[in-house]
């Protein structure tokens, strides 16, 4: 016989013609079925997923639980995010086994998240589960079939009976009768003086109770001492009312006694099926794994005592479970009792709040007291969750049974566990010595409701080295405005090491208290005005990039400034205000600036398009307090307009715009006193700059529809070409003004295929190419002098300007023309070749590059190359070069010496890889190695480890431009970074959160 091992893991998921490029890293509990014949049904308006029948013998294993029978089925549902990330899926899983059915039971088969339920008077099994890893099934044949072959079958009707009561909660029978709306008393409603007593019965809804399993359950109806009716049943039985909102509640229970509304129940004398009897019901006492459901609720108890009447209950070991989509994963309420108050208003004493469904999870939220505020959902929207609302009193959380945290009063939305801890973070570091960084959500904190578009937060820090740190931070965000507000302050008895250079090690802080505040703010006026508020204070010169260092280098400058901007149509206008608050910040304050923009104006029946852009501002140059040569400063008015006109014409495919420009510029303070090569010149307070050009650009492509390659997965190809091309040449009125003639020319290429399953083919651009070329006329220097200063304004050391890679790097042409007043480096000044190469082989393989070549010098002044490659199913890795070319000065570590360490640019290799070493642990690995410095950069590993919902990670790391190491210890419950512990940047790596 001819074995077969399937792999249905990767079968079932939808879209896996599309690999992932994320490893799914930790995997979870596998499902393994063996049989001799396993048949695959569809059936594409099936609820489920997936329906796999077995026969001839089948055994299935779930952790240390096996199965085993003569035939059966299984039924699977795919559950994860929606777009699909194979590191957050799993299965939910039924099984149906019969004939000969055994079940074997080892000592870890409590670790496996299971249901069962026992079949009367059957040899015959079902049970649930949640597969967190993958299926795998061996069979000696397989086939398919069509879901309408077996639907009417005897064995797959008595499978799917079996499996309602676990996959659907309470089922109806087929026979039972379900009411319409109660109508209200026509005695009632004519008669306003009824009784209140008829009122009020007529307000008890009407309850049907039917057997739910043969033979039928046993029901007796007697009357007590004080003449209540009651009726008392035993055996497995349904009980269902039609609330007056039209909601249907639902129980199912082993026993109960039901205390009845005088003359108005009928128990059927001749029972039709399964149908005992209907009538009102004033209160009713529920016992035996009972399973309550309403709406979209569904509630496991021991015990319920519900009064139809006022529509309250008291539920003993209560257990709701409910599922979050946007974590991945469920959440389950369990309560030791849990009272319905009203029918939006619950109260739970003892309750335990868990994304686990073992008994005694590994991480929980426990509360002595939870009032829970229901926000029901209309009929029409009954398909998504209802909105909770909780307070929770005296709450611990708790790692098995052993505390960690402690806070008198929270509130939660229930679908996560809302604790006021947002993030703790517990390592050492050689400069910072050994600390823990909390962060708190404030609202939370104080026993609040999160405002909506509010999110906010309390920091508390404490370092062994520097001391302690303390803060709050918001965002905020309404239809009309968004913003920001951040604050720490610290005090600091250490010393600041802003990188590896003597001059910037060891610098002791101006003040043992530091600190800073910024405030952001935007709001959106009517008629197209926008308003924006900025402050930002900072207690010196180091706190930020010491502190903040992300923020200091890729973030915006530190300001203070009101800005008023409208845009309507094709036109712009803006005032802006701004002054210096940091004394040690050297700021242009701008006292205002008004600006007036008018883009793409047509003339002539769009014969003649018409630019321009204005300025007018009162400026002061602010310098740095400590400066030792701070230069004049003062105030200056600055005033600059620049106003093109274009030719758009179209000869054939090509696109031909002749294009003229003049700029005329006006500043009293030092105007313009710098030729082209940065040599000085004649000082000029007006200035005026012609400016004659072309641009010019087509397009052409062709096609192969009939293309074919499995191996580079390519499916058909179009080629895309876009040459273009653009000069200009300038005519200034001095030479402080003048500008390089330049000539730029260029072209795109696309390559582009289609990837995909059946059905679901998309067209990807597979290679992209695009190559471009600058001309300048008389190109700046690359020469460098001995020097003892560094001007970063000109780049200049002392004796002359030095044209290195960073000013091609950072170059920017559309920067305003008051920057020309201090650089001859105004936008690309040297002849260079461009070019930015793209290749993804394959959806899992991709290749990136870009690299700048100097004409002038011959030198490649920058290139970078890389790939990312995902391996199925345990390996992610990255591999790439970054190379600046040096620029190398004689200079030592203080400035004033002859050693050659100084450098401008670098080469370095990066490498990563994430590897999943075994279903439970995972490892990455970072390098960074500079051949320039000959040594090590970075380095940085982790290994991480996964529990039932708990992931456990160490990290060490060393960085070498900043001399520094860090060990890191992370704790986080799947899907709940909130209760995390350590560094979050891990968590991804478990498919545990998608959120910062």
């Amino acid at each position: 016989m001819e074995s077969a091992l399937l792999l249905i893991g990767m079968f079932l998921w939808s879209g896996a013609a599309v690999a992932d490029t994320t490893a799914p890293l930790l995997a979870g509990q596998d499902l393994h079925v063996r049989s001799p014949q396993m048949t695959v049904y569809s059936d594409p308006t099936a609820a489920w997923d997936h329906l796999l029948g077995f026969s001839g013998g089948v055994t299935v294993t779930v952790g240390d639980n096996r199965f085993s029978g003569k035939e059966g089925f299984i039924w699977m549902k795919v559950h994860g995010t929606p777009d699909g990330v194979l590191s957050e899926r799993y299965y939910q899983a039924y099984v149906y086994l019969e004939g000969s059915v055994s079940v074997e039971q080892g000592p870890r088969s409590k670790m496996t998240a299971s249901r069962q339920a026992t079949i009367q008077d059957a040899d015959a099994i079902a049970a649930s589960f949640v597969i967190t890893g993958d299926i795998f099934a061996a069979a000696d044949s397989r086939g398919e079939s069509a879901f309408a072959a077996i639907r009417s079958e005897p064995n797959y009707q008595r499978a799917a009976q079996a499996i309602a009561p676990l996959a659907f909660g309470p089922d109806i029978p087929d026979k039972a009768r379900v009411p319409a709306m109660p109508a209200a008393s026509p005695l009632s409603a004519a008669d306003p003086q009824t009784s209140d007593k008829q009122t009020q019965s007529d307000r008890i809804p009407v309850v049907h109770i039917a057997s739910v399993a043969e033979p039928s359950s046993e029901v007796k109806k007697t009357t007590l001492a004080d003449g209540q009716e009651v009726i008392i049943a035993s055996g497995r039985f349904y009980l269902w009312h039609q609330a007056a909102d039209e909601r249907m509640v639902e129980f199912m229970a082993d026993s109960v006694v039901l205390y009845l509304e005088p003359g108005q129940f009928d128990l059927a004398e001749e029972r039709k099926g399964s149908e005992l009897g209907s009538g009102r019901i004033r209160t009713a006492y529920l016992s035996g794994n009972i399973v309550l459901t309403e709406g979209g609720r569904t509630v496991r108890a021991d015990e319920i005592y519900y009064d139809f009447r006022n529509q309250r209950a008291l539920i003993v070991n209560a257990s709701l479970r409910t599922f979050d989509d946007r974590r991945g994963l469920p959440i389950y309420l369990r309560a030791e009792k849990l009272g319905r108050v009203s029918q939006n208003l619950f109260e739970a004493e003892n309750v335990q709040l868990t994304s686990s469904e073992f008994y005694l999870p590994q991480v929980s939220l426990n509360a002595a007291k939870m009032v829970l505020l229901t926000d029901e959902q209309s009929v029409e929207q009954r398909d998504t969750a209802a909105r909770y609302d909780g307070r929770m009193y005296d709450v611990t959380a708790r790692y098995e049974t052993i505390p960690f945290f402690r806070w008198p009063k929270m509130r939660t939305n229930f679908v996560r566990p809302d604790m006021p801890l947002r993030r703790i973070r517990v390592g050492h570091d050689s400069d910072y010595g050994t600390y823990v960084e909390s962060r708190w959500h404030l609202a939370r904190m104080l026993g609040m409701k999160d405002m909506p578009g509010v999110e906010s937060q309390f920091a508390l820090d404490y370092y062994g080295e520097r001391g302690i740190g303390t803060g709050a931070d918001a965002e905020y965000q309404t239809d009309q405005s968004f913003g920001q507000i951040t604050s720490y302050v610290m005090t600091d008895h250490g010393e600041d090491d802003l990188g590896n250079i003597a001059r910037r090690k060891n610098i002791e802080p101006e003040d043992d208290v530091r600190g800073r505040f910024s405030f952001r703010h935007r709001e959106f006026l009517e008629d197209g005005w926008q308003l924006t508020a900025e402050t930002s204070y900072l207690s010196d010169r180091n706190f930020l990039e010491s502190m903040y260092r992300d923020e200091y280098y890729g973030d915006k400058e530190q300001e203070t400034l009101l800005y008023a901007k409208r845009i309507w149509d094709n036109q712009a206008f803006s005032i802006l205000g701004k002054v210096r608050i940091n004394d040690f910040q050297e700021q242009t304050e701008e006292l205002p600036t008004v600006e007036y923009h008018r883009i793409g104006q047509s003339f002539w029946d769009n014969n003649l398009t018409w630019y321009s852009s204005s300025q007018v501002s009162r400026l002061r140059q602010r310098y740095d307090k400590d400066d030792p040569a701070p230069g004049a400063g003062g105030f200056y008015s600055y005033a600059a307009t620049r106003n093109e006109a274009n030719l758009p014409l179209s000869l054939g495919t090509f696109k031909v715009v002749p294009f003229a420009a003049g700029t005329y510029g006006y500043e009293d303070g030092d105007g313009w006193a710098m030729d082209v090569y940065g040599r000085p010149a004649d000082r000029e307070d007006n200035v005026m700059l012609g400016e004659t050009g072309v641009r010019g650009s087509t397009m052409f492509w062709k096609e192969d529809p009939y293309l074919r390659s499995s191996f580079w997965n390519v499916n058909g190809m179009r080629h895309i070409v876009t040459p273009y091309a653009e000069t200009a040449l300038y005519q200034p009125s001095d030479a402080s003004i003048d500008m390089r003639d330049y000539m730029h020319t260029g072209v795109t290429q696309r390559w582009q295929t289609h990837r995909g399953g059946d059905g679901s083919m998309q067209s990807v651009d597979w290679m992209r190419l695009d190559v471009n070329g600058t001309w300048v006329r008389d190109t700046a220097s690359d020469s460098v002098g001995p020097a003892l200063t560094y001007d970063p304004l000109t780049n200049s050391y002392g004796g002359g300007p030095g044209y290195g890679p960073s000013w091609f790097t950072y170059g920017d042409a559309s920067a305003p023309l008051l920057l020309r007043r201090d650089s001859a480096y105004y936008g690309v000044v040297r002849d260079t070749l461009n070019a930015d190469y793209q290749w993804r082989v394959t959806d899992s393989l991709t290749m990136l590059s870009d690299a700048n070549y100097d004409i002038h010098s011959g030198n490649i002044q920058q290139l970078d190359i890389g790939g990312s490659r995902y391996v199925y199913p345990d390996i992610s890795y990255y591999l790439g070069s970054r190379y600046l070319r040096p620029v190398r000065l004689e200079l030592d570590e203080n400035g004033d010496g002859t050693n050659d360490i100084f450098e401008q640019g670098s080469h370095s290799v990066i490498g990563a890889i994430t590897w999943q070493l075994s279903p439970r642990y995972t490892a990455t690995l970072a390098q960074e190695y500079n051949f320039d410095f000959g040594r090590s950069i970075r380095t940085e590993v982790s290994i991480a480890r996964q529990y039932h919902r708990v992931f456990y990670a160490m990290s060490f790391s060393i960085d070498e431009t900043l001399d520094r190491t860090a060990v890191m210890f992370s704790v986080w419950p799947q899907g709940v970074n909130e209760m995390g512990i350590g560094s979050r940047r891990y968590m991804g790596l478990t498919g545990a959160t998608r959120e910062e």
